[in-house]
């Protein structure tokens, strides 16, 4: 165990000073307790793929160690990220920037428990990003290598509406734009503040660079999102105003119908999620607006969010600047 090159990679992350404090006290009491070669076996497990949350668990009974420790394994990978990332030719600035997702990750873990670390899933995240399989280009990640997996299709009518429909309600001259099976790009959207349109399009104008200079092999027929953001229900929820419902308009939008959803726990955190959205005060016009639709017996969705890959390059190259 590298005190001091896991302390530099949390700096390298830009984690708070009070956070890598936390860190090398957790180093000093592992070497205390003779738990370092614990911590290289985990290390080393994780990035195998074979690490098993129950082994933390075991190891650390105390909950805020245990998440502290995770913390302390996904630093510690961000030596082989950089050389993850120089094998797969992605450019180094990329993965600077994905760094910047555990600062994010941290102050969710600060604003539902009061002491730093991650939970278990926040570590699996982490670890894609350090892999090179989820890249960031300023306010949107992209996900590549995908292939399309719902049960609907996209589709052009005759009068040339594009809805969503499946195979046997499709018309008989209606034109498959994207359908189960084909090559897509994923969207990914971190907790880094407003979802300003305008951010969100030079997001895309960066991932199009990317994807012609570095994967030009990617034969992707449209960029796909899932998300609680993309709830159809959200634009009769939400002011005209609405970052999220711009984001929206950027592409064609479908409501999953599952009514399971991270919702309640992104608006209003683990407490909201585990006793109810009553439970928590309802400062923001959001969850304002969201505890009103939920007391009158609505349920969140998920959403996905389609666009065609002509019409992806028309949003980046500015002839258009909304598909919906």
């Amino acid at each position: 165990m590298d005190t001091e090159k896991i302390l530099n990679n949390a700096a390298l992350a830009k984690l708070p000073e009070f956070c890598i404090e936390a860190l090398a006290t957790l180093c000093g009491k592992l070497r205390e307790r003779n738990l370092t070669s614990f911590y290289d076996l985990a290390l080393q497990k994780c990035m195998d793929h074979t690490l098993e949350d129950k082994e933390i668990l075991e190891t650390f009974p105390d909950a805020a160690e245990a998440d502290l420790f995770r913390m302390l394994v996904i630093m510690g990978m961000v030596d082989r990220a950089f050389e993850i990332y120089k094998e797969k030719n992605i450019p180094e600035e990329i993965l600077l920037e994905n760094l910047l997702d555990a600062p994010i990750w941290l102050e969710y873990h600060m604003d539902n428990y009061s002491y730093p670390g991650f939970q278990w899933r926040i570590l699996l995240w982490c670890r894609m990003l350090w892999e090179g399989k989820i890249l960031k280009f300023g306010r949107l990640q992209m996900e590549t290598d995908l292939t399309y997996k719902e049960e609907v299709s996209l589709y052009r009518t005759e009068e040339g509406r594009i809805l969503y429909a499946k195979a046997e309600d499709a018309g008989k001259n209606w034109e498959c734009l994207v359908t189960k099976g084909d090559s897509i790009v994923g969207l990914h959207i971190p907790a880094s503040g407003p979802l300003k349109k305008e951010l969100c399009i030079d997001s895309f104008r960066r991932m199009k660079r990317y994807l012609a200079e570095y994967r030009p092999d990617i034969p992707c027929k449209a960029v796909y999102c899932h998300s609680w953001l993309l709830d159809p229900q959200l634009q009769n929820i939400l002011p005209g105003t609405s970052n999220i419902l711009s984001f929206q308009s950027l592409g064609h939008i479908w409501g999953c119908g599952t009514f399971h959803s991270e919702t309640i726990g992104r608006v209003f955190g683990e407490k909201g999620k585990s006793e109810g959205i009553n439970a928590v005060p309802h400062k923001s016009d959001m969850q304002k607006r969201l505890a009103a639709f939920a007391a009158n017996g609505g349920k969140f969705d998920d959403g996905m969010m389609l666009i065609v890959r002509d019409e992806f390059d028309a949003l980046c190259e500015g002839r258009i600047t909304s598909v919906s």
